[in-house]
């Protein structure tokens, strides 16, 4: 829902998906992280092992060490996030079904989602895992070595990021998903009478 509307036909979903799959900006700071919290400690574990690389920068209240997301870009987290080949997007929990914006502002921004949650496996049905860099806190050096192989390799990069952030599955996924979910909220309504079947 973060990119779909509920009108959209087949035509503009797969419009909009293959958009966000051509998306690409000019990189040339390392990674960032805008957050006001940790309540897990998991965006500090990802920072202490990231900052092994190259400084990561905090543009939120959180460890907060960059001033330029208000300074220079009025706050507009997109146009901040489109400079950074990577973008820290932990969720706050790890479970099966909670996948929230962060994940697809990283896709909007060109910039590679490093990604702890919904157990390693968001929206299978939308998002290519293999556009994603995971953390794994029983193994961060896996993160740690994929990381800097793809900043200091070129060649590495442009394979990554060249991969799809979205799946071709997404567009039947996403057109049957609002289908479902519009013809279920008018049920609901025209039951109650607080709608009128004009079907």
């Amino acid at each position: 829902l973060y990119y779909f509307g509920a009108n959209d036909t087949k035509d503009t979903i797969y419009e909009k998906v293959k958009k966000i799959n051509s998306i690409k900006y000019p990189k040339t700071e390392f990674c960032s992280l805008i957050a006001r919290h940790d309540p897990n400690s998991i965006r500090k574990s990802i920072i202490d092992n990231l900052n092994q690389v190259e400084i990561v920068k905090c543009a939120g209240r959180y460890l907060h060490n960059d001033d330029s997301l208000k300074n220079n870009f009025n706050d507009d987290k997109i146009k901040y996030l489109q400079q950074f080949m990577f973008n820290l997007c932990p969720e706050n929990t790890n479970i099966e079904g909670y996948v929230t914006e962060k994940l697809f502002q990283s896709f909007d921004s060109g910039a590679i989602p490093i990604y702890w949650g919904y157990n390693e496996n968001p929206e299978p049905e939308v998002v290519n895992p293999k556009a994603i860099i995971f953390y794994n806190p029983e193994n961060p050096e896996q993160m740690i070595q994929q990381t800097k192989e793809l900043w200091t390799n070129k060649n590495a990069y442009e394979d990554f990021i060249n991969q799809p952030r979205l799946l071709d599955s997404a567009v039947d996924f996403v057109y049957n998903l609002q289908t479902n979910v519009k013809q279920r909220y008018e049920e609901i309504f025209i039951k109650k009478g607080l709608l009128c079947d004009e079907r």
